[in-house]
């Protein structure tokens, strides 16, 4: 019998390190690695390293920088330099693929979008446009760290103490002696691992594998998620996940600028103080990051547990997903004007991260869709007839819906779009949409006028939308939707490709 197929994914495992024999001795190997990435970042992390290869990495640093003038091995040197260019080059795959969507969305031209790709892999300021986007997309980097070190496997031996308890033997500045760390661990570091200092304490991070099943599970189901602030996830099925979210981040949110606030007003106290030695006390013992990281920290983690709690409640089957893009910030509500920057920056990577991992466990499927105008369109016709206010969303009828259920409705039917796709720009959605919303009120046997008259349309629609309409139904013609360009076919209001149907939907194809 034939074995599943696999695929692996890699987590970071973050060891503590209980013990160590000399930590004046990291210390200083970790100030000298940063002077070393710091000089990759001066030298390579601009457009002179744009395409180059890691593998020549230390042999270009060398030319300025030495390890024998920093004092430190070879080898940690050559260590330092590559992993930091690999972060570089990193950088750099993720400005180009955001270059290469704009390419696509520049022209519809393949030679043009072709000229440009291969300029972009050799020469990106050779042609204007492309040196525009190139030098928004990927800006210089600088590096202030100078608290890790770079060990690869050849450089550090692992010896068992108990079960929970590994001795690991690093190299150090002198050849032959080594720094021995003592590690809480049940498992055996392998490959590259990095020490690190965090707050005072010292870790150990290595790369974990871990194996998932590649082979497809049927999807037992189909839904659309609705990204908000009071809550996670609102889902097509009406289910609300993570409810409590909004509450969790405000209280936090709260408590961190009242502390805020008290820091400030203690710092100005202690700066206007007599005593040059109490003015010193505050800042150094009242005015620390430790314990408010450590607060932070907590609060990271009690929120991600809450987050992953909710979703695999939900999340038990394999189900396809379709949702917007939960890297870009929450959308704004009232109550997001007063959430904390830091801990929002970090929640919308937190629900990426969160919502993939649960999604690869259960073996789920996420698709993101273009989140254009979702949350201003009624679900019921697919046009832009209807108002939100807040949670709530009032039918051109005067039926009212969760504005959030709405959304995740349109979300998923923005997955089986054939006209929209997900790179299609704002405007052109926006056109898609008024010519669908006029079609549907010639079909119920209205007008744009009246629409705006009786509020049901924005008003900020209302001279594209009218314009449409003329164009589309032209005075004096009888009612007739002109004929397609393109197309030989002309279609009326009563043909049933845009007649709104008895339950007040409107019949148009893939939508």
């Amino acid at each position: 019998m034939p074995l599943a197929a696999h695929h692996t994914y890699i987590l970071t495992q973050i060891m503590p390190i209980v013990d160590c024999s000399d930590y004046e001795q990291l210390d200083y190997i970790m100030n000298k690695c940063g002077i070393v990435r710091s000089e990759v970042y001066n030298r390579l992390g601009s457009l002179k390293g744009w395409g180059k290869n890691w593998k020549f990495t230390d042999k270009i640093i060398r030319e300025k920088l030495t390890p024998e003038q920093l004092g430190i091995p070879s080898k940690i040197f050559e260590y330092s330099s590559v992993d930091c260019f690999k972060a570089i080059s990193a950088q750099q795959d993720a400005a180009i693929s955001f270059l290469i969507k704009d390419i696509y969305q520049k022209t519809n031209d393949a030679n043009e979008r072709k000229r440009l790709i291969n300029l972009l892999s050799s020469e990106p300021t050779k042609d204007n446009w492309l040196h525009r986007k190139f030098r928004k997309q990927y800006l210089k980097g600088h590096t202030y760290l100078r608290n890790q070190i770079v060990y690869h496997k050849q450089a550090y031996k692992c010896i068992r103490i108990s079960r929970y308890k590994v001795k690991i033997q690093v190299q150090g500045i002198e050849k032959g002696k080594r720094i021995t760390l003592v590690v809480k661990t049940n498992k055996l570091p392998t490959g590259q691992i990095r020490v690190i200092q965090n707050n005072g304490k010292y870790e150990i991070h290595t790369a974990l594998k871990r194996k998932v099943s590649s082979k497809p599970k049927k999807i037992e189901r189909v839904i659309g998620l609705d990204k908000g602030y009071t809550e996670v996830f609102f889902s097509s099925e009406n289910k609300v996940i993570a409810k409590e979210l909004g509450t969790k981040l405000t209280q936090k949110t709260e408590r961190i600028n009242r502390e805020n606030k008290n820091r400030n007003r203690l710092f100005a106290n202690g700066k206007l103080h007599k005593n040059e030695q109490k003015r010193q006390n505050i800042i150094e013992q009242n005015l620390g990051r430790k314990r408010k990281n450590k607060k932070l920290n907590k609060d990271k983690q009690e929120i991600k547990s809450y987050i992953r709690q909710e979703l695999k409640t939900v999340l038990k089957t394999p189900t396809l997903i379709y949702a917007e893009d939960l890297t870009s910030p929450i959308r704004n509500k009232t109550q997001n004007k007063r959430i904390n920057r830091q801990l929002n920056s970090w929640v919308k990577g937190e629900l990426q991260k969160s919502l993939e991992e649960i999604c690869r466990a259960t073996g789920s499927t996420v698709i993101t869709v273009n989140p254009a105008y979702t949350s201003q369109i009624d679900h019921l016709t697919g046009t832009l007839l209807g108002v939100r206010k807040g949670d709530r969303f009032y039918r051109y009828n005067g039926d009212v819906l969760q504005s959030d259920y709405n959304a995740a409705k349109n979300i998923l039917a923005r997955g089986t779009e054939q006209e929209i796709t997900r790179y299609t720009k704002y405007r052109e959605v926006k056109t898609v949409l008024l010519k669908r919303t006029v079609t549907y009120l010639h079909s119920i046997d209205s007008s744009v006028s009246e629409a705006i008259d009786n509020e049901w349309l924005n008003s900020k629609f209302s001279s594209e939308a009218l314009a449409i309409e003329e164009d589309m139904f032209p005075p004096g013609v009888g009612g007739k939707i002109k004929q397609d360009q393109g197309s030989g076919n002309q279609a009326t209001k009563d043909s049933p490709i845009y007649h709104a149907n008895e339950c007040g939907q409107l019949e148009l194809p893939g939508f």
